[in-house]
């Protein structure tokens, strides 16, 4: 499989019709999951601007109808900032 996507290289051609289901695979027209729409929230507030503590607040205000509590919202709000944390470099 790895060696098909070599051959197409940077042009936008469709994988061979005898692939099956997986031809369909640059037709899909992907949308965000509840999650994802949650994960968003929180990187637009991590600017810089707000704690972690109030941005765990905000997204559960935002996100109270589909159940978010503030516990896992701070959860959730850590374990992004350890992937997407900017750190500031040690001198």
């Amino acid at each position: 499989m790895a060696q098909h996507f070599k051959q197409l290289g940077r042009r936008q051609q469709k994988p061979p019709m005898h692939l099956g289901p997986t031809a369909l695979v640059n037709e899909r027209k992907p949308r965000r999951d509840e999650q994802g729409e949650i994960d968003l929230f929180i990187l637009g507030l991590m600017d810089g601007s707000a704690s972690n503590e109030e941005i765990a607040l905000k997204t559960a205000n935002n996100f109270s109808r589909r159940l978010i509590s503030y516990d896992n919202a701070l959860s959730r709000v850590y374990e992004l900032v350890e992937d997407y944390d900017r750190k500031l470099a040690v001198m």
